[in-house]
């Protein structure tokens, strides 16, 4: 079934009038596509989207797992947003995504230490995509290494035949550097006469 049966459907069991926006292309009223859907609107509960509607503070305190590490006399709080919850939470909420971090930060942290002072710096932030190509290439790295094998009969060491790359932190960068060059156009330095290389 498409969207055109579904709403001559609806017409023809309670005179909703969905399917003459739908043919003529349309944008249809809220209240009348409210009222084609009712009976699977009414019947629909999700939790998450309506803390995340109703308060972003909960949604965010029961959704998005935040971490605490101790670096030195500071601590570095760490967590994962969904992008399309935020992005919910700053058309809905009229917040920035610097607004929902600290916020998260600040209630994280009275909830664990009510009378705690802080200051909340070096925010940084980091797309879903680039978060999960992350992730994905720290697997990559950590899986890519000869396999051992030890045979009864014949003993010896076989490798695997696909190749090993070992490189530096500094190879790894400039290669992901290289990367995004290709990806986005190469960026102009300024040497320290002000002139472009």
């Amino acid at each position: 079934m498409n969207l055109l049966t579904y709403a001559v459907s609806r017409k023809l069991l309670d005179g909703n009038d969905m399917w003459r926006y739908v043919t003529s292309n349309k944008p249809i009223p809220q209240n009348i596509v409210e009222d084609a859907f009712k009976d699977v609107i009414s019947t629909y509960e999700d939790t998450k989207a309506e803390r995340l509607i109703n308060d972003y503070n909960a949604f965010v305190a029961h959704h998005v797992p935040v971490t605490f590490t101790t670096v030195g006399s500071d601590v570095q709080v760490s967590g994962e947003i969904d992008d399309a919850a935020l992005e919910i939470i700053e058309t809905i909420h009229h917040k920035t995504s610097d607004d929902v971090v600290r916020q998260t930060v600040t209630s994280s942290i009275h909830t664990i230490s009510p009378e705690r002072e802080f200051t909340i710096s070096d925010i940084e932030m980091m797309a879903d995509d680039v978060m999960a190509r992350a992730m994905a290439n720290h697997e990559i790295l950590h899986n890519v290494k000869p396999i051992v094998d030890i045979v009864d009969d014949e003993p010896g060491i076989y490798e695997s035949e696909s190749p090993t790359k070992t490189t530096s932190a500094l190879e790894d960068a400039m290669t992901q550097m290289d990367e995004l060059e290709r990806k986005y156009g190469a960026i102009e330095s300024k040497t320290d006469n002000g002139l472009s290389e």
